[in-house]
């Protein structure tokens, strides 16, 4: 498990650190999944989804893409930017967020906090 300390530089704009995004094998344009339970803001990775094809039948993995795809999305882009919707979680410039990638088996999920 790697963790970092973050600040919100543009409004609603989170860097993900290079050490980070490598650790998490993440490439600019990949497709992320947000999920928001207050204080905390998670981000799932599809295409780690989809690699799991293998492993998973047609109906299991369908579900889990459905679900994840109900989720607001947003992406990787270059420089490690990630746009988080306001809406969504609001992310004023300056403010602080601890950020944890925990990888399990082929996936990595990133968890960011609040920091107070």
């Amino acid at each position: 498990m790697r963790s970092s300390r973050l600040t919100v530089e543009r409004e609603g704009v989170i860097t993900l650190p290079a050490e980070v995004r490598e650790a998490a094998r993440l490439r600019p344009g990949d497709i992320l999944a947000v999920q928001v339970q207050e204080p905390f803001l998670d981000l799932e990775v599809y295409r780690e989804l989809l690699d799991a094809w293998e492993y998973m039948g047609y109906n299991i993995l369908m579900s889990f893409v459905i679900e994840l795809l109900s989720r607001p999305l947003t992406v990787l882009e270059p420089g490690g930017h990630v746009r988080i919707p306001g809406e969504v979680f609001p992310l004023p410039a300056g403010s602080e967020l601890s950020l944890t990638c925990d990888p399990r088996g082929t996936s990595h999920p990133l968890h960011l906090y609040r920091v107070p």
